[in-house]
């Protein structure tokens, strides 16, 4: 008996799909706050942040460390380090696999280009590397930790702030696109993700320490494919996948210089592979963040 590769019909596989085994997604598309530095903090002098994360779903657990430094208030510098707890539950057998570890890093820059004292632009760009294990075993599922090559993102965002008012809105695009990564399996040897693309809008009004925001996202996964050791071919993962989630949350900043962030993200749409006929459902799930600045 061979472990089966991730099997999109699987209660958690949709998770993988989603967030792969990195935070470039979760930080572009769900927790992305728009913001190189907080104004007041470089005004201060504060270049540093160093910080902890979680996003919590019902399958996929991801606890980051993301680090950062800024040069000439403008250029921003950041590494995230992960740390899965993932499950998977088979629905032939009904047996849940499970696997925690480090995910793939991710090494990327950010730029900010003020058009005018509202009007900002942010161009980010991100690197991850194939530091988890894309093919860790348990109940013979392969709970991948790692997507088992390097991926690169660019992120685009704009925020433009009501003149004299506490009031900001914000938006942001996404592409990340996967190199080939080796599985070796015994069925398949290599493994071609789906390009991820999406897409972010949000407002947020601030009263003293504290921020509250809503946004809504979009995410198009496109198919990935395996490659067969025997036939020699490609075939279609039917992973393809299409969501969009309503975000709520708030941001409290202590003594100025640490920040509390919390959020709970709905499911309002989504739409699986044309050919996945039996498909899980997807639940909310949150993210929460502690973040100091020095």
């Amino acid at each position: 008996m061979q472990a089966q590769y991730v099997y999109p019909a699987n209660e958690g596989a949709t998770e993988v799909t989603m967030y792969k085994a990195d935070t470039v997604v979760i930080d572009s598309i769900i927790t992305n706050d728009v913001v190189l530095m907080p104004h007041d903090l470089m005004d201060l002098g504060k270049t540093t942040s160093v910080g902890i994360a979680t996003h919590y779903s019902d399958y996929t657990k991801i606890y980051s460390i993301p680090l950062s430094y800024t040069f000439w208030s403008k250029l921003k510098f950041e590494c995230v380090i992960p740390y899965i707890d993932r499950e998977i539950k088979n629905k032939w057998s009904n047996t849940t696999g499970k696997a925690h570890g480090i995910g793939d890093i991710k090494v990327g820059a950010a730029y900010l280009y003020p058009f005018t004292p509202s009007l900002d632009s942010i161009t980010s760009i991100a690197v991850t590397f194939p530091t988890g294990d894309p093919k860790k075993e348990d109940e013979m599922l392969i709970i991948p930790l790692g997507n088992g090559s390097r991926s690169y993102s660019i992120n685009q965002s704009f925020s433009y702030t009501v003149s004299e008012t506490p009031l900001r809105f914000y938006g942001s695009v996404l592409a990340v696109l996967y190199e080939t990564a080796s599985i070796e399996t015994f069925l398949y040897d290599k493994i071609d993700r789906g390009n991820v693309y999406g897409a972010l809008f949000g407002f947020e009004y601030t009263w003293d320490s504290i921020k509250g925001f809503v946004r809504i996202n979009y995410i198009d996964i496109q198919e990935s494919k395996l490659h067969d050791t025997w036939l020699l071919e490609w075939t279609g993962m039917n992973d393809a996948l299409k969501t969009s989630d309503i975000i709520v949350g708030a941001l409290y900043r202590i003594y100025s210089v640490i920040a509390l962030k919390a959020s709970v993200s709905i499911p309002v749409y989504t739409k699986y592979d044309e050919d996945l006929t039996d498909t899980p459902d997807r639940k909310w799930y949150a993210n929460f963040s502690v973040t100091s600045f020095f």
